[in-house]
Order: C-alpha cells, then sequence, then structure tokens
C-alpha cells in the first residue's frame, strides 16, 4: 500500500488540464491541482487519456484556471480503488468532498446551506490577502481556507475558527461566520 504522507506531488509527472488529449493511456490515480499546489480532485482510472476525454469534472476544473493533472502510476489495476480511497481521505479535496456531499442528498450537486455564510473572502479582500498568504501566516490547510473563502463549508473546526479570528483580530464569532434563521 502506499503512504499518502509520503507522496512529493510536485515530483510526479504532469500535464496541463487542457492537454487531456496528451494524458497517458496508463493506470493511474490522478490529482487534479490548482496554481495555489492545492489538490481539487483526485480520481483513479485504467487509462487516464480515455477517462478525460469526457471527464465529469473537467468543466468545473477549467473554470478554476490553470490546473495541472498529475498522475502516479499504478500497475496493478485491482489497487486503484483503495489507494484512490486513501489519498481522498489524505488530501480530502474539495470536488471529491462535494461528490460524496451530494451523494446524501437528492440533488446532483452540492447543496451547501445557505443560512450559514461564512465572510472569510471579505476579510482577505479587505486585507488584500490571498489563499496562499493566509496558508502561510495562519498554516490552515489551502483546502480549508479555500472552501471557506467560497462559502462552500458544511462543518468547521472551532481550532480553525480560533485561528481566523486571532489572525483578523475579531472579537466575535458573529465577524467571522453568520448565521441567517
Amino acid at each position: 500500500m502506499i503512504d499518502p504522507e509520503a507522496i512529493d506531488l510536485n515530483s510526479l509527472p504532469w500535464l496541463p488540464l487542457e492537454e487531456k488529449a496528451a494524458f497517458p493511456k496508463k493506470s493511474a490515480i490522478y490529482f487534479a491541482i490548482d496554481s495555489l499546489g492545492t489538490v481539487q480532485y483526485i480520481g483513479r482510472s485504467i487509462n487516464v487519456r480515455q477517462r478525460w476525454g469526457s471527464h465529469h469534472k473537467y468543466d468545473e476544473l477549467a473554470s478554476i484556471g490553470n490546473i495541472k493533472i498529475a498522475y502516479l502510476f499504478i500497475d496493478s489495476v485491482k489497487l486503484l480503488a483503495e489507494i484512490e480511497a486513501a489519498l481522498i481521505n489524505w488530501f480530502d479535496p474539495l470536488l471529491n468532498a462535494q461528490f460524496a456531499y451530494s451523494k446524501s442528498t437528492t440533488n446532483e450537486t452540492a447543496n451547501y446551506d445557505e443560512r450559514v455564510i461564512c465572510k472569510l473572502k471579505a476579510l482577505m479582500d479587505a486585507q488584500e490577502l490571498s489563499q496562499l498568504e493566509l496558508r502561510e501566516k495562519t498554516g490552515l490547510a489551502t483546502s480549508t481556507i479555500g472552501r471557506l473563502y467560497r462559502n462552500q463549508v458544511t462543518r468547521i473546526d472551532i481550532e480553525t475558527v480560533e485561528t481566523l479570528m486571532k489572525h483578523f483580530g475579531l472579537t466575535s464569532i458573529s465577524q467571522l461566520i453568520e448565521v441567517k434563521p
């Protein structure tokens, strides 16, 4: 089995998303990685080029922009599902989480609770702070910051709230998160 912690995403072979016709015809776990180095999606295929010919996440990833697809080649097709599950669990990619969340609902896309509004984007914009800069200053995971920034929150832990409140000098959680009745 593969140790997810030992994987160096920067050392894996990759191609830009737009070059899907040049993707390898090999079995692999693939990582869709944005320009900040955040893994947005993880998938598996016995033929990566064929899989991306009509991938259900292509348009969504293309709209993010500057996505690269990195490959972890796996010789044993029988291990693909197990390795993919371990890597999704380790990296917790946003777009895999959306899919998992939507499976438990009756809709095909994720329905984030519109009663909860995260104000992180406004706080960051006021300080002209990028997601990468916030990650460097707080130590929070890029995926966590990205979800909060896009108000795509299904849960938030108290340590994250405390870290953000301290960083932005907030005195009330309502300055970060608004809950509508």
